[in-house]
């Protein structure tokens, strides 16, 4: 039997059954069998996979992990990200990660972090990504063995493992709307690709919302314009509308042509109950332009004191409008605090008590009684 060189034996991968040959016989179909049975333990090994960190660098949505096949280190650089589109027959897209030791895991597993840039408007052998639903696995690679597996089901706590919806241009002068999202089922991560609206129904683009780092109180919301009237000359508001009143807040943007606007919004100015809030645009003859604000992820509510009581306010989860809205309600006070108070009102009671009954001393011969 030839010589073949490590990286073409198909035994090489399966290192660990490589010695049986020796025990048990040289014969070619024992070889096979004894391969065979290695390719399908392989199959078995459980892979361990989590998703750290999921956000946009410009047109790029950047992932970053680790995965690791149990029993099996380091992490290979041929390690993939596998894009496959749901129902249909088109070819999958495969994107090399790059490897590298993540000092946040335990020493013995820090070969197995990993990065990788999405380029929706080119990560198709150098085309854009087609319509529809992409789901996301990954294929782990290491000395050898290759397990592939969905990816995006178990993410990192307390991390931003969202992205908002983006529109990116396609080259022909139109836009299209990546969108990053887990489903339903399995919590698995997908990207789903579709037409962007026209600027008649969203004048805004990339509107990403954040608590401002000085005041949490105050959200901070950035995005740009699409081209056209509205990006040249119309005003734009941020308007936050209370759901049972009707009582509505608004703020000018200032903004420059084919840049990034940030506005800001004061969540002291709102009173107690449900807002929903948007950006508007206003042309001529009342002409109106909305874009809805994605719902903040991992955005913790917002606290402050509003005539000595405390006050909150928190982003509710999306509705199917997917408009973001936020509930503004006082702190209801627990029973440790009331006691509290009740305590503190019974001691100002009896001292300003005290203060009122006139004191031994001051009493004159006459009303003393005999000791």
């Amino acid at each position: 039997m030839p010589h073949l060189h490590p990286e073409h034996d198909p035994s090489a991968a399966t290192p660990d059954l490589s010695f049986r040959t020796a025990e048990f016989g040289t014969a070619e179909s024992d070889t096979a069998g004894f391969e065979a049975a290695g390719f399908e333990a392989a199959e078995r090994l459980p892979v361990h996979h989590r998703l750290s960190a999921l956000h946009w660098r410009g047109d790029l949505l950047r992932l970053r992990g680790h995965a690791r096949i149990e029993g099996v280190t380091p992490l290979d650089t041929r390690t993939e990200l596998v894009l496959r589109p749901r129902d249909t027959e088109r070819p999958e897209v495969r994107l090399p990660v790059t490897v590298f030791s993540d000092p946040e895991l335990p020493k013995e597993q820090a070969a197995a972090g990993f990065v990788v840039d999405v380029d929706p408007a080119a990560a198709d052998r150098g085309r854009p990504l087609g319509a529809g639903v992409w789901e996301v696995w990954l294929e782990v690679r290491a000395q050898g063995v290759g397990r592939i597996v969905r990816y995006g089901r178990h993410r990192a706590s307390g991390r931003a493992t969202t992205a908002p919806r983006r529109l990116l241009p396609t080259g022909d002068g139109r836009l299209t709307a990546v969108s990053p999202h887990f489903t339903e089922a399995h919590g698995d991560l997908a990207l789903s690709v579709g037409p962007a609206p026209s600027d008649l129904d969203a004048p805004c683009r990339d509107i990403e919302v954040s608590a401002h780092p000085a005041d949490p109180a105050t959200w901070v919301v950035r995005g740009r314009l699409h081209p056209g009237p509205a990006a040249d000359r119309w005003p734009l508001w941020l308007r936050a509308e209370e759901a049972a009143t009707g009582a509505v807040q608004e703020v000018a943007v200032r903004y420059a042509a084919n840049a990034p606007f940030t506005a800001l919004l004061s969540l002291r100015a709102l009173s107690a109950g449900q807002w929903t809030v948007t950006l508007e645009t206003r042309g001529p003859e009342g002409t109106r332009r909305t874009s809805q604000l994605p719902t903040p992820a991992g955005l913790p509510p917002a606290r402050w004191y509003r005539r000595g009581r405390p006050h909150s306010a928190e982003p509710l989860p999306a509705d199917d409008t997917g408009t973001l809205t936020l509930r503004i309600a006082p702190i209801a006070l627990g029973p440790a605090v009331r006691r509290r108070l009740a305590d503190l009102r019974r001691r100002a009671f009896r001292i300003s008590a005290s203060r009122i009954s006139p004191s031994r001393k001051n009493r004159t011969p006459r009303d003393r009684t005999p000791d």
